[in-house]
């Protein structure tokens, strides 16, 4: 979709807003539960990217990320993947 379109649709939005009506109770216990999971994923993502920064911090140390990394294509990320994923060290 291009942006044109976006934009135009994106205008029509509010008024249709206006018409809707939700499909569940504000009080029922699916809203809440949704709720609920989205904060757990929150979390989770949270979580990964903590991971990720000490496992880049930990593998910018190991020589064999050096070598990986002259490989076209192959960051630090995919290295340290890698690397872990042959359990290498």
């Amino acid at each position: 979709m291009d942006l044109k379109r976006a934009q135009h649709l994106a205008a029509h939005l509010p008024e249709l807003a206006k018409n809707s009506r939700p499909a569940v109770d504000i009080d029922s216990y699916a809203p809440k539960r949704v709720t609920e999971l989205a904060y757990g994923i929150e979390r989770l993502d949270r979580s990964k990217a903590s991971l990720i920064e000490e496992m880049t911090k930990i593998g910018t140390r190991l020589p064999e990320v050096a070598i990986l990394t002259t490989i076209p294509g192959i960051a630090l990320k995919s290295a340290l993947c890698i690397i872990a994923e042959l359990a290498i060290s």
